[in-house]
């Protein structure tokens, strides 16, 4: 009597060791996730591709990942024969080319959702740099995600990517002055009242001098959950 096919494959199967099964099932997932990785290895070969400036008369602003000093870079290129490796803004070539680049200060700062955080009982905080503020903001943190804007510490943070900020300005503390002022202690990322004989409009407008102390933890301790979240980008 004739097998159907239904029988056939049974018999084929059952002939099927559990070594060679697990081989079948390895080949099964490597041809997958090599169909899902494709578009990403499409998307990251744009990072490494030899920019052209092309021979048209247009000209526009593009961005390119530069390999050499491993930073996204503008620069002005003729439009029409640019290739495929130019982005049209900063913030799209920092994302695809996120896996080369090793400057911090220019990556978006990827913290964990707040209700993942109270959610896990996480408890670890980072300081990343905002490039659009810049300033150096504390954010919730997971080791499982985000990328290199991610410092143990403010002062860290601050020398890294703002070293000319008003915060890493030393300022002592006095007592007895005549005007009533804060500073920011970057040695314990603390706002700290002070006196002083003038005040701070007259002789430091720049300095490491606040009149309150909302407008120096504004300034120099700025913290992800007083700020709104939509303007940052939860980890994925």
């Amino acid at each position: 009597m004739p097998l159907s096919s239904s029988s056939s494959l049974s018999l084929s199967l059952t002939g099927v060791n559990h070594y060679e099964m697990r081989l079948l099932q390895l080949a099964a997932f490597l041809t997958f996730a090599g169909f899902c990785t494709s578009k990403n290895a499409k998307e990251l070969h744009r990072c490494h591709e030899e920019h052209n400036t092309g021979n048209c008369a247009a000209v526009s602003k593009n961005w390119f990942y530069n390999t050499s000093s491993k930073r996204c870079m503008t620069l002005t290129s003729r439009s029409c024969n640019a290739g495929t490796q130019y982005f049209s803004n900063i913030s799209d070539c920092n994302r695809h080319c996120r896996e080369f680049v090793t400057n911090p200060c220019v990556l978006p700062i990827r913290a964990v959702s707040e209700e993942e955080f109270f959610y896990n009982r996480m408890d670890q905080f980072r300081y990343g740099y905002d490039r659009h503020t810049r300033k150096c903001v504390k954010f919730p943190w997971s080791r499982n995600h985000g990328n290199i804007n991610s410092f143990i510490s403010r002062i860290e943070c601050l020398r890294t990517c703002a070293p000319k900020s008003q915060c890493l300005l030393y300022t002592e503390h006095h007592y007895w002055r005549f005007f009533t002022s804060f500073f920011y202690d970057y040695r314990h990322d603390t706002c700290n009242q002070t006196s002083t004989y003038f005040q701070k409009t007259d002789y430091w407008p720049n300095g490491n001098r606040f009149d309150t102390l909302k407008s120096c933890h504004d300034e120099c301790m700025p913290d992800l959950w007083s700020l709104p979240w939509k303007v940052y980008s939860y980890a994925q």
